[in-house]
């Protein structure tokens, strides 16, 4: 069965931060990673995806990188208080 890793786990940053987390999952034949958040009981909301080595969608304030079949990242130069949150990565296959 596929394990997905992400770290780390709890994570606090002051605003102007920088963030970056990792999700891995170390199975080639899966070749996208999504990332969400969720704030205050709030739904998932998509922050954007990696589709191989391709961000795609990526919502404002964030970078997405590396390889989706591997290991990806998710970052931003400088957090913002509405930033905060619940983080979420997924894989999928491409369709």
């Amino acid at each position: 069965s596929l394990s997905v890793q992400q770290s780390p786990q709890h994570l606090t940053k002051r605003p102007g931060n920088t963030l970056k987390m990792t999700c891995s999952h170390h199975d080639r034949n899966y070749d996208q990673i999504y990332w969400y958040r969720q704030t205050d009981g709030q739904k998932l909301q998509l922050i954007g995806f990696l589709s191989f080595k391709q961000a795609l969608d990526v919502a404002e304030n964030f970078n997405i990188s590396g390889d989706a079949e591997d290991e990806g990242f998710l970052g931003s130069l400088a957090v913002r208080v509405d930033d905060t949150g619940l983080y979420y990565c997924s894989v999928s296959k491409a369709q």
